[in-house]
């Protein structure tokens, strides 16, 4: 969790520099953003219909999931490194 705070912090510290010392006017800036910010929106409204689309589809196999356990061999062929599955049917 530290290592997420970090990073949203430097992002937000990186943007702010950027912004700062950009090489065009304040308004161009602010458009941009402003752009920028427009296009986000839009990437998350399509993100949430997908989601509301697909919860329908994803609910009955998630509660499969919780109620069966998966039976699977794990095992690790020490002679090439290779790990190997195997799912029981």
């Amino acid at each position: 969790m530290s290592y997420l705070r970090g990073f949203v912090h430097g992002a937000v510290i990186g943007a702010a520099a950027g912004i700062c010392f950009a090489p065009q006017a304040g308004k161009q800036t602010r458009e941009q953003l402003s752009r920028c910010s427009d296009a986000c929106m839009d990437c998350c409204h399509t993100i949430e219909k997908t989601v509301h689309k697909m919860a329908p589809l994803v609910a009955p196999l998630m509660s499969r999931m919780r109620n069966e356990p998966i039976e699977s061999d794990i095992y690790t062929d020490e002679s090439d490194a290779t790990v190997h599955i195997h799912d029981e049917p």
